[in-house]
């Protein structure tokens, strides 16, 4: 499973993030929750992570199920947000009944 991300565009109070799933796997994907973060990229020898959580405002085009080799496309939308240095944006998709998941 690959997550590809195309743009992020900024319109009045909102971030509309455009994605591309593929799914290169022999077995069938049924994606489930997605999330958001905000993650600091240091975490070195004795220190913590950090995560900050992104409310999901929406998500259009969700799809039901990937088949092999199967491409999707989805926008999701966010509250406008800025990435401080040493930070990264990370997209986090589970399977709804199994265990597999997907980040980019």
């Amino acid at each position: 499973m690959w997550i590809i991300l195309h743009e992020v565009q900024i319109y009045q109070d909102r971030a509309y993030l455009s994605l591309e799933l593929l799914n290169k796997s022999a077995i069938s994907f049924i994606p489930g929750k997605i999330s958001v973060f905000l993650e600091s990229r240091d975490q070195g020898k004795r220190h913590s992570g950090q995560r900050q959580k992104l409310d999901i405002l929406g998500i259009q085009n969700f799809p039901a199920k990937l088949g092999t080799g199967e491409k999707k496309k989805l926008v999701i939308v966010l509250p406008k947000f800025s990435v401080p240095k040493k930070w990264k944006l990370k997209i986090l998709i589970q399977e709804e009944n199994g265990r597999r998941y997907c980040s980019i």
